[in-house]
């Protein structure tokens, strides 16, 4: 971070004199066009210890000794950008687990068919604003070169809470259909066409790649997401709240379109789950590979002349 700092008074080159003397900075020469001198947010800082006397609400300053007047607050206002740009991505990350939070409670009081229906639609709408702060966190925190270990930690856990959490409910009592479950001869008995054994194969793709991902950087190799990661989050991301969407408002148990609608995308979005494992599991096998390969010893008796 630089600081345009404004020489409004004196002479520019004498005026930088006395700027190396308030910061310390001695050596070379400060980047120069008509009257502005770039000072280091370092040099700013020690400068602004050296005020006697401040002016316009801390942005003005007047150093004593020389007279020379200087206008810090661009720094100040690039030091403030800086600072929410580190800092926004981190707390977007945070919004989407209270959005996540709030979309279990306001989703836990409805029953089907049609119990607090308005509950369940508001539970729809939480869950497509979090699923938008899942890819806005991101890219801003690309975009300004953002990344911190914290939102390397927090933003795959907050997604998993979220995802992995609908499909707990999706699969729940809440939304069975008693009369399917009472007729023997009925294949169907979600109204959401999702069942356990879906979501225990959901779990168990998680599972898998977070252990891979974990093993793999143990040992100091870098291991990002695949791109077929986040075609799976994407298509969940879409898939659960059209699934809520039919169900609270068309009530798949009549609907027969609207049911299988809601099956077809379970299915879609199972096998996509399950699929978008594979490329990790074979960037596992490479990796491994490779390291067996460096750590293969050389043919004995050195090489000869």
């Amino acid at each position: 971070m630089k600081a345009e700092v404004r020489v409004r008074s004196g002479i520019f080159m004498a005026g930088y004199d006395h700027f190396k003397l308030a910061t310390g900075t001695g050596r070379g020469t400060p980047s120069a066009k008509g009257n502005k001198i770039w000072l280091s947010a370092l040099s700013c800082n020690r400068l602004r210890a050296t005020i006697h006397k401040v002016h316009s609400g801390g942005q003005a300053y007047t150093h004593g000794s020389s007279g020379v007047d200087i206008l810090l607050s661009q720094y100040h206002d690039g030091s403030m950008m800086a600072d929410l740009r580190r800092k926004l991505p981190n707390a977007i990350t945070l919004c989407r687990l209270v959005l996540a939070v709030a979309f279990f409670a306001t989703l836990n009081a409805y029953r089907y068919p049609d119990t607090n229906s308005v509950w369940a639609n508001i539970a729809i709408a939480l869950f497509i604003i979090a699923a938008i702060t899942d890819a806005l966190d991101g890219y801003l925190a690309r975009k300004w070169n953002a990344t911190t270990m914290f939102g390397r930690i927090m933003d795959p856990f907050c997604d998993k809470f979220l995802i992995l959490g609908a499909f707990v409910y999706l699969a729940g009592p809440r939304f069975v259909v008693p009369q399917w479950v009472e007729d023997p001869e009925s294949f169907f008995t979600m109204s959401t066409g999702l069942y356990p054994w879906m979501v225990v194969l959901i779990f168990a793709r998680e599972m898998l790649v977070t252990g891979i991902r974990g093993i793999v950087e143990a040992n100091g190799i870098s291991f990002p997401a695949k791109w077929s990661g986040k075609m799976k989050m994407i298509f969940q991301s879409v898939s659960i709240p059209m699934i809520l969407f039919l169900v609270v408002n068309f009530k798949t148990s009549e609907a027969v379109w609207a049911m299988w609608i809601c099956h077809i995308l379970v299915y879609a979005t199972l096998l996509v789950t399950l699929w978008s494992g594979v490329p990790y599991v074979l960037g596992l096998k490479q990796v491994l590979g490779q390291r067996s390969k460096s750590e293969e010893p050389g043919p004995p008796g050195g090489d000869e002349s």
